[in-house]
């Protein structure tokens, strides 16, 4: 019995074992109706799909193990795993027609290192311009498509990483970066492929041109678009406790009341962590999240709708209480103390502003532009998002802008067969609601932060601000991690033998004879003898003198001149983000983490949103907007804004800068306040606070009182008064207001003193002897610095090379015309027996229309004499300098003088008491003269 027993017990333990090991593995379960151990075959799971099986059933699980998550599934083949494998060649889009490429993600599991693509052709048809309009996108066989867009962050971290793509011709690789790669495989779904919009793949970046066109589509991109799909990155225990925050503010039974226990404090910081993302932070976001219909937000394996996370935000923005209890509950304990200061910034975040903006935008609205802001308006009140080409900060608006178009301006070849829709914008851009802004990622930066500033200068509604811009942070700096290095020789030479010009290869192939006819019709200018002359003349000033032709073969071994391909840095009257008053950076402390704080003080011009100017100095002054003359001489290395104004006063004595918004004790013996115990100087508390109370208008009388009360309580022995711990814990309501708007004013800033006895504030890179003044266009005086006065030889350098540009500028209209009259040519000859009826209508049209600018002509010309009676010419900001030099000129009793040896620096905007209302009225009064300023 006893021996008989140990087959029987080895049996048992066998089978013990056995079904163990099955009900480990999956392969056993019981049956709910008869209670019986069945065995079935295991279903096929992906890993996402068990991940998510283990997440719905343990949370405590999934919230321990959110920030390891396996080091399968974190795997990715890197650019050495590829090498067997060739670089993908792109294919160029058709040029007629709104083409894009789509990715189709093939299906894999996340533990999965390889990911496998292809690259389709896809294209919008019956689809208006406006991105809010109805259309479809087909495949080039006319299968209709669906696809998602996706919205991340490209960071600065390169592309090691790479993804198998599939075509006819095999498999080849493409770099991509790992935080790319990584949401490709969080998106991949286990059984289905998945087609996606990804910027960074689906464009090819070293193509200037199809980036230019890409770009100009992104709207309809993301309009059309399914679903917008968020990529926050990978997660970790801070982004899980924080999405299931958001859920439980947004949940029905929780809303309208916020979590403020003591536990609830870790929960705040990680929601105040996870809306500092670096995706948060991204420009081209405003765009994708405003245009999406549906966007999901991915954090890892965690998921939230964005229309949730809106409105958690959106609650804590509008709810007092929240904000309070926040404040609150941060404050208490030692161990996140450091933190309070976050909640003071809560709204200067950038998913705060992003929420906010796009609240105001809607994929919808473009059908009614007016209802959108300016590109004015969004470009310089985004200022704390960041771009990694730093034309973005311009482009990523144009679409969603009330007053602009993305325009991608084709090659001469293309001008012949664009859309109609492109026809009515190169043609008559009003029909659109907007007026048409050029992209082009090859034009140097410089350049097109001119072209930004003068579209502002001719859409204000007030002459008066068309110059604001100047004092308003915008412009990023070059990055050494930007996409595009501009103006590389090879690059740059692509995009000279490709843009349309007089003797372009479409051109040259027609008879010099039929030219020469057109011009001869056209304006007489150029006599047909004289074609050789001007060729080389053309070539030498359009930048393309070349050292050989282009052969039969195609093959061009042309060079680009050296004067073309240099990049000259941002000249001063381009204003920095740098000076921008909110951004992410460094706080000292226990957590010291990258959050957003305040690094220097408001903007004194205020928005551009705004109904009423903050001040007035320029009150006044005349600004013809269309007239703000700029003057680039690559070749001498400046880059010159002209504009007229007064030289109201200079700077004698300046004050160490303020840190932090703290009040150095040095400025009040600057102020001539020694007496702390009796009442300040009223210019010294005005200059404080510039003037300006907590809701932009006049500073209230109590602010003396509370600027006395702040010093007392601070005590006689400090260097500086530290302004945030009134802030963050002074009981009373009227000092805490007081030391806000004194941060507001004084941060990075300077107390200066004129050499009329004048207090103010000024830029922190301000030196006595710096000139204060007022510019026509500006509502703010400025500070500027004259330079080192310019030599005989500059002056005759600076002619020459105005000459030459003036000349270039008549070829390239005369190009212009040209090619309008090819395009006019093709679209009669399209028309086919309607052509003579058409031609009828359209010299109809053209007699009616030269009527009427006829009409201007004579109006224009009328106003012009009158204004030369009183001595005042408003074209003289683009006479030549001669005339400047020979002859100064008088409007009623002021006199306009014109230094051409002068260049000037802009240090930034100023507040000087006395000078910021009308200050052109004390400039006549005290018999200034007016001058016109060049500024570098």
């Amino acid at each position: 019995m006893g021996e008989s027993s140990l087959p029987s017990t080895s049996l048992v333990v066998f089978f013990t074992l056995w079904t163990a090991s099955l009900v480990t593995v999956g392969l056993l379960f019981k049956d709910s109706a008869s209670g019986a151990v069945k065995i079935e075959q295991p279903p096929e799971v992906s890993g996402s799909a068990a991940n998510e099986k283990n997440r719905n059933t343990d949370a405590k699980s999934q919230k321990s193990k959110a920030g390891s998550p396996t080091s399968r599934d974190n795997e990715i083949e890197s650019a050495e795993d590829l090498d067997n494998l060739l670089p993908y060649k792109y294919a160029s889009l058709p040029p007629i027609g709104r083409w894009i490429r789509l990715l189709r993600l093939n299906a894999g599991r996340l533990n999965n290192p390889e990911i496998t693509c292809e690259l389709l052709d896809a294209r919008f048809t019956n689809q208006p311009f406006r991105a809010g309009s109805l259309g479809t996108i087909e495949t080039a066989d006319g299968v209709p498509l669906e696809y998602e867009a996706l919205s991340w962050c490209w960071g600065v971290d390169g592309r090691n990483f790479g993804i198998r793509v599939r075509s006819v011709n095999g498999t080849s690789w493409l770099p991509v970066s790992r935080t790319l790669a990584l949401s490709l495989k969080r998106l991949r779904k286990p059984h289905k492929d998945r087609l996606l919009w990804i910027d960074s793949i689906c464009i090819n970046q070293a193509d200037h041109d199809e980036r230019n066109r890409q770009v100009q589509l992104m709207s309809l991109i993301y309009s059309k678009a399914s679903q917008v799909c968020i990529w926050l990155g990978e997660a970790d225990a801070d982004s899980t406790t924080a999405i299931q925050l958001v859920k439980e503010l947004t949940a029905s039974e929780y809303l309208g009341s916020v979590p403020s226990s003591a536990g609830d404090k870790p929960r705040w910081e990680s929601l105040l962590l996870l809306m500092q993302r670096p995706w948060f932070s991204r420009r081209w976001v405003v765009q994708e999240i405003a245009l999406a219909r549906q966007a999901t937000i991915h954090c890892g394996p965690d998921r939230l709708a964005w229309a949730d996370f809106a409105v958690a935000v959106q609650l804590i923005l509008d709810t007092e209480k929240a904000v309070q209890a926040m404040s609150n509950i941060i404050r208490t304990g030692s161990d996140l103390a450091d933190v309070s200061s976050w909640i003071q910034y809560f709204s200067a975040l950038g998913a705060s502003l992003l929420v906010q903006e796009t609240g105001n935008l809607s994929w919808a609205h473009l059908d009614d532009r007016s209802l959108l802001p300016s590109l004015e308006h969004l470009v310089s009140s985004l200022s704390s998002f960041q771009v990694t080409e730093p034309r973005d900060a311009v482009y990523s608006m144009l679409a969603i802008a009330g007053d602009s178009i993305p325009y991608s301006n084709h090659s001469a070849e293309s001008t012949l067969t664009r859309t109609p829709e492109e026809l009515i914008m190169s043609a008559v851009p009003e029909l659109l609601g907007g007026t048409p802004f050029i992209i082009d990622y090859s034009r140097p930066y410089a350049d097109v932060c001119e072209d930004f500033i003068t579209f502002c200068a001719a859409k204000t509604s007030d002459p008066s601000r068309a110059l604001d811009i100047l004092c308003r942070p915008w412009a990023h700096a070059p990055s050494p991690n930007a996409t595009i290095v501009a103006h590389e020789k090879l690059a740059q030479h692509k995009r000279l033998q490709n843009r349309p010009r007089l003797f372009s290869r479409s051109v040259s192939r027609r008879s010099e004879g039929e030219l020469a006819k057109y011009f001869a019709r056209a304006a007489k200018v150029v006599p047909s003898d004289h074609w050789a002359w001007l060729r080389h003349t053309s070539d030498l000033l359009l930048g393309m003198n070349q050292s050989s032709t282009v052969g039969d073969n195609g093959e061009d071994s042309s060079k680009v001149s050296d004067e073309e391909a240099v990049e000259l840095g941002l000249p001063s009257w381009v204003c920095q983000v740098s000076g921008a008053a909110f951004a992410l950076f460094y706080h000292p402390g226990k957590h010291s983490r990258m959050r957003m704080g305040r690094k220097n003080a408001d903007s004194l011009v205020g928005s551009a949103a705004a109904a009423q100017p903050r001040y007035s100095a320029s009150r006044g002054m005349k600004l013809d907007p269309k007239r703000v003359r700029f003057q680039k001489r690559t070749a001498l290395g400046h880059h010159s804004l002209y504009v007229w104004g007064y030289i109201l006063d200079a700077v004698q004595d300046i004050g160490e800068p303020s840190r932090s918004g703290d009040i150095p004790t040095s400025w009040l013996k600057l102020a001539g306040w020694t007496d702390t115990a009796s009442d300040p100087p009223e210019s010294l508390w005005r200059a404080l606070v510039a003037n300006r109370g907590r809701a932009g208008g006049i500073a209230p009388e109590y602010y003396a009182a509370a600027l006395r009360e702040v010093v007392k309580r601070s005590g006689s022995h400090v260097t500086v008064i530290i302004t945030s711990s009134f802030t963050h814990s002074e009981v009373s309501p009227i000092l805490a207001e007081f030391c806000r708007r004194v941060q507001a004013s004084i941060t990075n800033r300077r107390l200066i003193r004129t050499k009329s006895g004048r207090l103010g504030l000024a830029n922190p890179d301000v030196q006595p002897g710096d000139l204060i003044c007022v510019l026509a266009g500006c509502t703010v005086p400025v500070a500027l610095r004259c330079g080192v006065k310019k030599t005989g030889l500059e002056m005759h350098e600076e002619g020459l090379v105005d000459g030459l540009q003036a000349f270039k500028k008549c070829l390239v209209r005369l190009e212009e015309a040209y090619i309008r009259r090819l395009r006019y040519q093709a679209y009669i000859k399209a028309q086919g027996e309607r052509g003579d009826a058409v031609i009828t209508e359209i010299r109809e049209r053209t007699l009616e229309i030269n009527k009427q600018l006829r009409n201007r002509t004579i109006l224009r010309e009328e106003q012009r004499g009158r204004e030369r009676e009183m001595g005042f010419d408003i074209r003289i900001e683009g006479r030549a300098q001669e005339y400047w030099a020979s002859r100064p000129y008088h409007y009623g009793e002021e006199t306009r003088v014109e230094d051409i040896q002068s260049f000037y620096t802009m240090i930034g905007e100023a507040y000087v008491e006395g000078y910021m209302e009308q200050a052109s009225r004390f400039a006549r009064a005290n018999g200034l003269p007016a001058r016109r300023f060049e500024i570098r």
